[in-house]
């Protein structure tokens, strides 16, 4: 969210609205950025979730010994390319869809800057973030959740033959398992990071969003 706005400027260093398509580029790119940035610590997050019998130490143990085992690119960027497509859909559906619905409804005069239009704004954002995410969340779970030892193949290779192979098996609804409660997270999520955001925004004498 915070590099949303210095990337806009860099699309466009001028004032003019810009339109939806350079919104979804921005919000793109910052989101690719986050993502890649994040990735080690999403990788322990998912290996942590599905530790079932609790094997697996704490985070800060598991991240030396995924380095070790697995190596530094290889391991701990496990995922790197869904976790980078993850955020890049996710960032380029929430905050863009934010950005022109709210827009959109001050244009009309529907509405008036204020905690209501913020709210509207971000559900319909909300709504959107788990459709676009959902799929590349699906492959990213499954490449992270695999723990690969040295010498064995991994059954989810790359991002392709993942899809393929989700696709084969379980029919596009697979990529779209768990959308109700990746909706029921990143809906609430939404709402209450833009109504916060917009208000931190006010509170600091900096114009809204």
């Amino acid at each position: 969210m915070g590099g949303y706005e210095p990337v806009k400027k860099i699309i466009s260093p001028g004032n003019e609205v810009l339109p939806l398509h350079k919104k979804i580029l921005a919000g793109a790119t910052s989101g690719a950025i986050g993502a890649f940035l994040t990735t080690p610590f999403d990788l322990v997050k998912v290996r942590l979730q599905t530790d079932i019998q609790r094997k697996l130490p704490n985070m800060f143990v598991l991240l030396y010994r995924i380095g070790r085992d697995e190596g530094i690119l290889r391991g701990m960027w496990r995922g790197v390319g869904p976790n980078i497509g993850r955020g890049t859909f996710t960032t380029a559906a929430q905050i863009p869809s934010y950005d022109h619905s709210k827009h959109f409804l001050l244009k009309v005069g529907w509405l008036r800057e204020g905690p209501v239009l913020h709210f509207i704004s971000s559900i319909f954002a909300g709504f959107c973030v788990a459709t676009a995410n959902n799929p590349v969340d699906v492959v990213k779970s499954r490449m992270q959740s695999e723990n690969r030892k040295p010498g064995v193949a991994a059954k989810y290779k790359n991002i392709p033959q993942v899809l393929l192979l989700i696709i084969r098996t379980e029919g596009v609804k697979g990529l779209y398992k768990g959308w109700f409660p990746n909706w029921a997270r990143v809906g609430p999520h939404t709402c209450m990071t833009f109504l916060m955001f917009e208000q931190l925004r006010r509170i600091s004498g900096i114009k809204p969003l």
